[in-house]
């Protein structure tokens, strides 16, 4: 598997409570706040791929607005529905988030846009 790093916004770019929703290439990452961080996913939800665009984030959770299931931010899990979020780590470069992004070929070829 290869990595990459991508440099997804500035931090000052990310809403308090919704995610700010990003396609860098050919992928799609949500990045919520967190407490003085961040939680980065994939715009996916593993249901039937649909964005998570607009969802808030309440106390930690958030639920897809495609058919209800929600998740715990922190831990991926669903706690309605099944299925875990796929989630990266980050790094803060001069106020830029940016991850490293390892390909993962079990990943579905489908992408969230084909639900927005």
């Amino acid at each position: 598997m290869s990595s990459k790093k991508i440099t997804l916004c500035k931090t000052s770019d990310v809403p308090e409570k919704k995610p700010i929703c990003l396609n860098i290439d050919v992928y799609y990452f949500a990045v919520y706040r967190s407490g003085d961080g961040f939680i980065i996913i994939k715009d996916e939800c593993p249901h039937q791929m649909a964005s998570f665009e607009g969802c808030e984030s309440k106390d930690g959770i958030i639920v897809c607005g495609f058919h209800g299931w929600s998740f715990d931010l922190k831990s991926g899990d669903a706690i309605k529905g099944f299925g875990t979020l796929k989630k990266y780590s980050y790094t803060i470069e001069n106020e830029f988030i940016v991850i490293d992004y390892t390909e993962d070929p079990s990943q579905s070829d489908y992408s969230a846009a084909f639900v927005r």
